[in-house]
């Protein structure tokens, strides 16, 4: 259960499409992957050498596989998760428990160095993955009973929950191939906000975290915000997002994808102005435009620089976006149609150079665009060149699609199909032909007016 949503399954493509009316929560889906990517990519980091041997992995993958084939397996490797189900948790939790009360028993001992341990007795008190995912910052610890030959003896809870963190949730990305991509960036919606009331957002988060009132933001708003001013400081760190030491160089991919945000989006730089000795004390955005010299103040661009301007500034902080998962809402805010069609782009691009890109939007330029490149995508090289389309196409295997449509009160998530020709639009559908009957009951009223004269 998450708000008015019972039940989803939703796979994580390269090019991940929410859609659907407003206050369908689009928003709230993006925010578990977001919960469940984070955590991994953070935790993953501190996983100690001897948990990811060879032969423990090997073992214990063996002794996952009953459990682990369940899930289903589409082409190019995409794995379906449900991602809530409460009649199919505690299921799994259990099967998962059977199968992992058996390797605590064998390798449990060899992680804490005490041979001795004889038993391990797991209690299933708190451990639901519902309330996991509703409060991911929280995680609920279970109950860990640990028994030794001669006396009982407390482990500590770290210990317990490094090793249960460990196995329910890396091994399987092991046993996959790492196919959830380590590092995961999210864009709330009202970019433009942020970024123009960046220091007193953050001296409201700063109030909150001490106990004092302040702004009510989710945690992956917050996460963004803390990130966006980290870049603001020049104290941003990306060591947190690798999992090796970071690239030194930039990526030719990352490079021609900036330089075709810079010419087709912002048609110029936004860059981190120095304070001024005299006056200023923290440096600060600023927009300085193709067309002239000037630097420009944020309160003195227009809503297209500030919208892009997070996503702008946290690509120059990258090396690679190759396994990145970039989450964007509504990417198409603030932005004329001319522009929605250059971030579609862009967001191709992305998946081109092997990033992920999860966005919501309620654009239908966004959407017919995305069909344009699916549609691309079957012509020959040469030709997609001519078109100057041959790093932005879109493969139909590469893109998934969700409606999020009303149901009574509950809001079912609806898989839509993608061909050769692109994505169904039928949420858009609906709409335009609204519009039309209304249009047509317009001209009628009109005629007989007409008629009477």
């Amino acid at each position: 259960n998450l708000a008015r949503i019972k039940e989803a399954s939703v796979a994580l493509k390269p090019l991940t499409i929410f859609i659907g009316k407003n206050n369908t929560n689009k928003s709230y889906v993006a925010h578990v992957f977001y919960a469940l990517l984070d955590l991994v990519s953070v935790r993953w980091r501190h996983v100690e050498s001897e948990i990811i041997e060879k032969e423990y992995i090997k073992e214990t993958v063996e002794q996952l596989k009953p459990f682990l084939e369940k899930t289903e397996e589409k082409q190019d490797g995409e794995v379906f998760y449900d991602v809530f189900s409460p009649k199919k948790d505690e299921k799994c939790l259990t099967q998962l428990l059977q199968v992992f009360k058996k390797l605590w028993t064998k390798i449990f001992p060899l992680y804490i160095k005490n041979p001795t341990l004889k038993k391990v007795v797991v209690e299933m008190e708190n451990l639901s993955l519902s309330n996991f995912l509703k409060q991911y910052e929280k995680i609920p610890q279970p109950k860990f009973v640990v028994r030794h030959e001669m006396s009982i003896n407390k482990v500590p809870s770290e210990i317990l929950f490094d090793f249960f963190f460990n196995t329910i949730f890396l091994l399987p990305l092991i046993y996959f191939n790492f196919r959830f991509p380590p590092k995961v960036f999210y864009f709330p919606a009202s970019r433009t906000g942020f970024a123009l009331a960046l220091e007193d957002i953050i001296s409201g988060i700063v109030r909150r975290l001490s106990g004092m009132s302040g702004t009510k933001l989710t945690e992956p708003t917050i996460d963004f915000l803390k990130a966006y001013n980290d870049i603001k400081l020049e104290r941003f760190k990306l060591d947190r997002y690798f999992l090796t030491p970071k690239p030194k160089k930039i990526s030719a991919d990352l490079q021609g994808i900036i330089n075709f945000f810079e010419k087709k989006l912002l048609n110029g730089k936004v860059i981190l102005k120095k304070p001024s000795k005299s006056v200023e004390t923290y440096s600060r955005f600023v927009y300085k435009p193709y067309r002239f010299r000037s630097l420009l103040e944020f309160h003195c661009v227009s809503s297209l620089v500030t919208e892009l301007a997070p996503l702008y500034s946290f690509l120059n902080e990258l090396r690679d976006v190759k396994n990145t998962l970039f989450i964007i809402e509504e990417p198409e805010s603030h932005l004329h149609p001319s522009a929605q069609l250059e971030i579609v782009k862009f967001l191709s691009m992305l998946v081109r150079s092997k990033a992920k890109v999860l966005i919501t939007t309620h654009s239908d330029h966004i959407l017919n665009f995305v069909n344009v490149l699916i549609r691309s995508s079957q012509l020959e090289d040469k030709d997609r060149k001519k078109l100057k389309l041959e790093k932005c196409f879109l493969n139909p295997e590469e893109v998934g699609c969700y409606l999020f449509k009303e149901k009574g009160k509950d809001v079912e998530v609806k898989e839509l199909e993608v061909s050769n020709n692109g994505v169904t639009t039928e949420s858009f559908e609906e709409v335009l032909d609204e519009i039309i009957g209304l249009s047509s009951k317009i001209h009628k009223l009109l005629y007989k007016e007409f008629i009477k004269k």
